[in-house]
This record gives C-alpha cells, structure tokens and sequence, in this order.
C-alpha cells in the first residue's frame, strides 16, 4: 500500500472525480467520531439538496497507528454503498505537522437527468400498481369473498418501464396475478382475454396502455361480461429519449442578424438542453435549402422535427416525405391556416391575420390619414403576408406592401422607405420585426424621418419605450422566445406520444395577439426597471 502524497494546497472537488483531503496533526488523537464533528457547512462543503450527489469520507485506523480513508456515495434508496478506496490512501504516523495532505483522484458516478427520471419513474410504476391491488382486495374483502386471480395487460406498444405496474401489482395483491403481452396478433390476444375471462375465475383486469384496453375491451364485449377493468392512460411517455437521439429546428429566416431568430434559435439551444436534449438548429433565407435540410434530418434517423410554414409550397413535399418515413412533424411561427395542408401534425404561433386587423384597427383608432406603408422584411412569408392582409381589412385608408427582403446593401433599406415617403401620400408606418424597426428609429435620430409616428411588431425595450413616450403608436410583441420554447417543448412531446400522430388531427395552438398602447408599454417598462415578476 502506498502512503498519501504531499501535495500542493488546493481545491479538490470536480463533478465527476472526487479527490479525498485529509489533513492531520503528527501525535494528535484520533476519535472515532472525528469527520463528523466537523462542521456541516463550510466554503467547500455545502448542504445537500436533494438533486445532488451525497457523499461522505470514510476514516479506520489500523493497529499500527496509520489511518486510511475512504468514501461512499448515497444509493437512489438513501442507503451508503461500499467503500471505495483510493490507491493512495494512508495516512502515516510520519506524516509532518500543519501539512495537507490528498488521496489519489476515484471516480464518483453520478445519474444523467434522463437516468434520474426514469429511475422516478420506475419507483412510480411500482407504486402504481399497489393502487388496484388495494382497492381490489378491499372490495373483495369487505364482501367476504376470498380473492380471486386478477389479469394484468401490458401492452407492447410502449416502453417496458410499465410493465412495472403489473410487477407491483403482482408484489402487492395476496390472490394470484396472471400476465399477458401483446403481440403483433392482436385476435391471437384477444382470444387469450377471453379464455382467462371465460375459464379462470378471474375477478378483474388492469390495462396498462391504450390499445390493451382496446383489446380487452373487445373481448369483454364479445362474451357478454361485466368483468371490471382498470386502463391506465398513458398517451405520453415520461421517459426522456436517449442522449443520442436526432432533433431537428429547421426554420425561415430574415436578414443575417435578424433579431427575431437569433433569439428564437438560442432559447431553442437552451430549452433542449433543459430537456436533455441536443438538437440540430439551422435557419434559411432561402426555402429550398429549408426543405433541403429536413429532408437531411430525415436521412440521418431525425425522430422528430419542428419547422416553420413560411412557405408552404416549397416546405410541404419536405415535411410529407418525413411523415412517410416515420418522423413526426410539429410547427411554429408563419403558417397557421397552412401547416395542416403541410403536413404538421401541431402547429404554435401567433394570429398573423388577426394582428394585422388589431393594428389596422389601432391606426384607424388614432386617426392616421394616408397610405400605411406595410414593410415586408421577408421573401415567401405568409404570416408577413397575413399581417398585411388583416391590416388592409381593418384600416380606413390605404395599405401598401413595400417589400425590402431583396435589398441587401448598407441603407438600402432607410433609402427605399425614405423614396416612398418621398413620393407622397403616406401617413404612418408598420415595420413586421424589430430588426426593420430599429432602421426607422435610426432614421429618426438623424434628422431625415420627423413628424410621422409608426407602429411595430417585435420584442424590443427600444419599441416599447418609443410607444411609452408617444413617439410611437402602438406595439405588437411577437414572442420569439415563447414560441421556440413551447415548439421544443412540442418535439419531445410528440416523440414521446404512445398514440398515433391523427390523434392530434392538425391541431392548432394559437397565441392570440395584444396591442401594446402608451399606457401598456409604461407598465411593462416600470415593471422591467424594478425587477418585478
């Protein structure tokens, strides 16, 4: 065995690699109780909560006066698990006076969160099925009957995990407990329900997915018996997919730096990996390389993808060759009255249409007289499209589309916006994003845009604020950062739905928009600058 090492002083804690700290004063008594009498709470040593790695020193003196120590870590059950022993791992009586000494680094395991969670949800199954056991005893039991055998279900369409259910239930209920897997012959299944039904005595079943209660159900049916039954609905999976999974968020996009995606992309990042989750995440200027892109997810084993429907015609053959090869297809953003017709299976975005129409309604409202100039920042939007449309149905005067997407160059943009005031007859303004709007904010601290107010859409503090002090109408937030999380949030869900993707018949989660006027964005502003939630 070797002795500890003389080491320089330092920390010694890493997530994954522990590294033992002992230090001792030559001659002093050692108490068997000593590592616990020291403090609870230092600068290295912390409270543990209940998500973290619970650990702690082991120290045993030997009869010739050396003491070697070790560490155990906490099982999932609160029990210690076997000592681990560093090679270097003794502490000598010749060890010098005041000077630290470390162990050899040992390696500490520790659960990945999907781990974490399906080791709850294995707890959870277990329990679950001591639920029927109970109740059926009871009921059996308080009519003074002796128990008789209960069939248990498991249906094959879904992860193993809750065949747990029926261990528990096994583990639990005194009587006998029979088990049957589906199978690919679901008649084959059925005619086994119904010889347990029919020849076993049995008092109940318990089905522990959907299409074992169909089946179960079906034979209940078919020989005219009122056996009671329990279903156990799990349309979702709890568990969390495996690390190496394919995701994919492959969306539009505007002008390189366009504010809404930027952001939008990075919540995604950090939404998926709050779920676990390592998605692929790239948008396109251009359609055909957005479609080319899902079609590569597809190729490389995606098992889900969310998109946008900015343009429909070129997106829809892409999203329906990854529905025939088996990967489920959400969307957000542009698109709500055309995802359906693409493809997706659950769509998440704003009301494009219905925004249009509030601000048609807002400049009516304040009186604008003249053309409204709608500025369209992107080629093949149809949510910018909508915005316009509901626009033109509800203001008072005329609307004009004045598209920008191609112009590339500095102040090309301000110059064409500038051109059309210019020209004459335009009244007010309605940039689609935050991005176009912060050129017109430029153009108004130079000088060359005065005595005209416009409105935007976009999360912008500099939006707000313009509307808050009346140099602005109104606002439109948009919400990039909502609908990337909940579109994520969709991914995971329909990759783990146990149903088939009809069951969602093209729904539609809609955000109904809000116009932000002077007194609304102030609110937000106060609340902003106090920090209240």
């Amino acid at each position: 065995m070797r002795n500890f090492r003389a080491l320089p002083t330092r920390a010694a804690w890493m997530i994954m690699v522990f590294s033992l700290l002992a230090a001792f004063a030559l001659g002093a008594a050692l108490r068997p109780m000593m590592f616990e009498e020291a403090p609870s709470v230092s600068a290295e040593a912390r409270e543990p909560s209940e998500s973290s790695i619970k650990l702690r020193l082991v120290a045993e003196r030997h009869d010739d006066g050396r003491v070697e120590v070790g560490l155990q870590q906490q099982d999932s059950d609160g029990g210690w698990g076997a000592t681990i022993r560093p090679e270097a791992r003794f502490l000598s009586l010749e060890a010098e006076s005041g000077q630290p000494y470390h162990s050899s680094q040992i390696a500490v395991s520790a659960a990945t969160h999907a781990e974490a969670i399906a080791s709850q949800v294995h707890e959870f199954w277990l329990e679950s099925g001591t639920l029927p056991a109970r109740w059926w005893t009871g009921v059996q039991e308080q009519a003074g009957e002796p128990l008789r055998p209960l069939l248990c279900i498991s249906d094959g369409l879904v992860e193993e995990e809750i065949d747990l259910l029926c261990e528990g239930l096994a583990g639990s209920y005194a009587g006998q407990v029979d088990r049957l897997l589906l199978g690919e012959d679901l008649a084959a299944a059925e005619r086994e329900i119904s010889d347990w039904l029919l020849n076993a005595d049995g008092y109940g079943m318990i089905a522990t997915g959907d299409l074992a209660a169909v089946v179960a159900g079906r034979a209940r049916k078919a020989n005219e018996l009122d056996t009671p039954m329990l279903y156990w609905a799990t349309p979702v999976t709890p568990l969390l997919p495996e690390a190496d999974e394919l995701f994919c968020v492959v969306t539009h996009r505007g002008e390189i730096g366009d504010f809404f995606w930027g952001l939008a992309n990075e919540v995604s990042e950090r939404s998926a990996a709050q779920l676990g989750l390592s998605p692929r995440i790239a948008s396109y200027a251009d359609s055909a390389e957005q479609a080319g892109a899902i079609r590569e997810c597809v190729e490389d084993g995606a098992a889900a993808v969310a998109t946008t429907f900015g343009d429909a015609e070129a997106i829809g053959p892409a999203v329906a060759e990854a529905r025939a090869a088996g990967t489920r297809v959400i969307s957000f953003n542009s698109g709500t009255d055309t995802a359906a017709e693409g493809g997706s299976s659950l769509h998440l975005g704003i009301d494009d249409h219905e925004a249009g129409r509030l601000a048609g309604e807002s400049f009516s409202a304040a009186e604008i007289e003249g053309t409204v100039l709608c500025v369209i920042h992107e080629a093949n939007n149809i949510g910018l499209e909508e915005r316009c449309d509901g626009l033109e149905e509800t203001y008072s005067g005329a609307v004009e589309r004045l598209r920008v997407h191609d112009l590339i160059g500095p102040g090309e943009i301000e110059a064409a916006i500038l051109e059309r005031i210019g020209e004459g007859g335009v009244g007010s303004l309605l940039t689609l994003n935050s991005s176009i709007s912060r050129r017109i904010w430029q153009l108004t601290e130079d000088g060359e845009l005065i005595d005209m107010s416009w409105a935007s859409f976009g999360l912008d503090a500099r939006i707000y604020r313009g509307v808050a002090d009346g140099r602005m109408l109104f606002a439109i937030p948009d919400y990039p950062d909502l609908q990337s999380r909940l579109a994520v949030a969709a991914l995971l869900y329909v990759d783990g739905l146990r149903l088939p993707a009809s069951y969602l018949h093209n729904l539609r989660i809609t955000i109904q928009p809000e116009v932000w006027d002077a007194e609304y964005a102030q609110t937000f502003l106060d609340d902003l600058e106090h920090r209240r939630r």
